[in-house]
């Protein structure tokens, strides 16, 4: 008897610990780089492995939605348009969670 409630307690366990690990937010680390001068610009996001997809933004519009790993996308910048942007992208977990972070 003692055996089989050892085991109910450990599998209590372990489902609180997967619960948490589901519930929790996805991590996101957005970097850019200058592909070609002076026009192409290449926004990649390093995420948890949990990620189904990452949104990018210039300016806070959506640049689109990648929805496969490698998570990334570029840009293509007239002359006019070669002034300071604020790039940001958003992650999504499947749990539905999401974070976002600025390059």
């Amino acid at each position: 008897m003692r055996i089989q409630i050892l085991i109910l307690g450990m599998c209590c366990v372990a489902c609180a610990e997967n619960s948490a690990q589901i519930s929790a937010p996805p991590t996101l680390e957005l970097s850019t780089s200058q592909i070609t001068r002076p026009s192409l610009v290449k926004l990649v996001a390093r995420v948890s492995k949990d990620v189904t997809n990452v949104e990018f933004f210039q300016d806070g519009v959506s640049l689109g939605v990648d929805a496969s790993a490698p998570f990334e996308t570029q840009l293509a910048l007239t002359k006019a348009e070669q002034v300071t942007h604020q790039f940001t992208a958003k992650a999504f977990n499947t749990s539905g969670k999401s974070v976002s972070s600025a390059a």
